[in-house]
């Protein structure tokens, strides 16, 4: 239901910066001297994704002029920059690529502009998640002395290293006794993964029992998880 509200909010937005200005110079508004198009209103934020757009002027423009494309967040694809300017020799459309990065954003400005009329669009960068992700505690049955460790989490992508998760992405963590009355762990609720590594500390509520408990780490609304064994031990 959020997803669903996020996305009508960023439409919204889109009809609102769509609203034609008029030039009092000419009498002209925009949406007669250039109007622009996107490929997706959404990509992923993860560092690799891209948004064709593609700027057209209208008859009431000449041709071959200068057109500039910005963006407010990624870049153009072949500049690494946030502003680019082609110049048609022929014809009256420009086209470029925008690349994602690996920031999440709903309202993300793309604008095109010839002499002192502009045009823009708002797209989304959405979460990116991992495709997979591992859970390890040094070994598959970490042993925890006097109810202390560490566990560390780590996220991998299977994609030949192409993409990137986004960033402060959250990974949700719970916990499963594997014996009757067996021991209790304090974990947090979920981690940060801000690049592929996130590791936290986990410590035994109960004193002196001894037994074993399962950590599973998974990603909210996904049904894919990893999970450790850790076995608690008396001092």
């Amino acid at each position: 239901m959020k997803k669903f509200f996020s996305i009508s909010i960023a439409l919204f937005a889109f009809t609102l910066s769509s609203c034609d200005e008029e030039d009092p110079r000419s009498g002209l508004t925009s949406a007669q001297i250039i109007q622009m198009q996107t490929e997706n209103e959404a990509i992923p934020a993860d560092g690799n994704s891209r948004i064709k757009i593609t700027a057209q002027l209208q008859s009431e423009s000449d041709p071959n002029q200068e057109i500039t494309f910005t963006t407010d967040q990624g870049y153009f694809a072949g500049t690494e920059q946030k502003k680019i300017h082609i110049v048609k020799a022929s014809g009256k459309s420009a086209e470029a690529y925008i690349i994602s990065n690996r920031e999440v954003n709903d309202y993300i400005t793309l604008s095109a502009k010839v002499g002192d009329f502009s045009t823009s669009k708002t797209v989304s960068f959405t979460r990116a998640l991992p495709d997979a992700f591992t859970l390890t505690a040094g070994s598959s049955r970490q042993v925890l002395n006097n109810g202390r460790g560490n566990v560390s989490l780590n996220l991998q992508f299977q994609n030949n290293g192409a993409a990137k998760n986004s960033m402060n992405t959250q990974v949700f963590l719970k916990q499963r006794p594997l014996e009757l009355n067996g021991p209790s762990l304090s974990i947090p609720e979920f981690v940060i993964v801000d690049d592929q590594t996130a590791s936290f500390n986990v410590s035994c509520l109960d004193s002196v029992l001894v037994g074993s408990v399962q950590v599973i780490a998974y990603l909210e609304g996904a049904e894919d998880s990893s999970r450790v064994e850790l076995i608690v031990v008396d001092k």
